[in-house]
């Protein structure tokens, strides 16, 4: 649904947002089992990889493995989306050491641009851990801020209104993330 209104592939100097594959199941199954949303893996790895695959596919609507210089790096996965009104957001990077260098912000963006280009949503909702305090810095840094309404379960809900004005020009734009590093064009 979300693909037919936007390109299935982005790209941006060395980083490239494109749909999920069944090869990029063995690092986001790292991720969620070093998280505690899997268990241990069920068996071979070629199998845990395609349960990880079908799970995420039946979990978000649309998903997106994040590269960086040809390497997967991330995963932006969208769920509960209401076409023409809003969609909730999981980013994820999977490598620690790959993390806080700007891919998910860059990643972010690409995206943003091209759900506002296409009108497919006019809210972006994330929900995060209230003791996150790295995670609700990211999301407030690229412009969501905190709900009012409770969320369900044990979370934070943040959003950003797409309808809004649109992105501020380049020169408005921070030059670098939150650690320094500096962030392209």
């Amino acid at each position: 649904m979300l693909l037919a209104r936007m390109p299935r592939h982005m790209r941006e100097d060395d980083l490239r947002v494109r749909p999920l594959r069944i090869s990029d199941a063995g690092p986001l199954g790292g991720w969620l089992q070093e998280n505690g949303i899997f268990g241990p893996a069920p068996g071979p790895a070629p199998l845990a990889r395609l349960l990880t695959w079908w799970w995420t596919r039946r979990r978000f609507t649309v998903s997106f493995c994040i590269e960086a210089a040809s390497r997967p790096v991330g995963f932006i996965g969208f769920y509960a989306l209401r076409l023409g009104d809003s969609a909730e957001i999981t980013l994820v990077i999977f490598d620690r050491t790959m993390r806080r260098r700007g891919y998910g912000s860059r990643a972010f963006r690409l995206v943003e641009r091209n759900l506002r280009r296409h009108s497919v949503v006019k809210r972006i909702r994330a929900r995060v851990r209230p003791d996150d305090r790295a995670a609700l810095a990211f999301w407030r840094s690229l412009g969501f801020d905190d709900e009012e309404e409770e969320c369900t379960g044990d979370a934070k809900c943040l959003s950003l209104d797409l309808s809004a004005a649109a992105l501020p020009p380049p020169s408005e734009r921070p030059s670098s993330c939150s650690s320094g590093h500096p962030l392209p064009g």
